[in-house]
């Protein structure tokens, strides 16, 4: 079981700017989205979500990781802070019905 301590040690050192070559930052990141992706399939939707936030640090552009983080903060109880991914998604992204659909979730459950 990870300490908080580790957990932000890795995630600062997974966020540290790399001096290598592309092609080792785009494994990086691919391996960083990984993580994110198992900790979500293992039932750890907060670790999930701050880990998708790091990974949309170097890809802000990447929507898909948006809407993922979107989904860990519902799934995790943070409606408030998954109501803003997904009306940060739908500025990028207006007519993706799937981004109304999860909004209209986090709203339901938000109460």
């Amino acid at each position: 079981d990870e300490s908080v301590g580790e957990r932000l040690a890795d995630l600062l050192r997974s966020a540290e700017p790399k001096t290598r070559g592309a092609a080792a930052c785009q494994e990086d990141f691919a391996s960083l989205v990984s993580k994110a992706d198992r900790m979500r399939d293992e039932g750890l939707f907060a670790r999930a979500a701050e880990l998708y936030g790091v990974a949309l640090a170097k890809a802000p552009s990447r929507v898909d990781l948006l809407v993922q983080q979107g989904n860990m903060l519902k799934d995790s109880g943070a409606f408030a802070a998954a109501e803003a991914a997904y009306r940060a998604s739908l500025a990028q992204r207006p007519i993706d019905p799937d981004i109304y659909l999860q909004l209209g979730h986090a709203q339901r459950l938000s109460g």
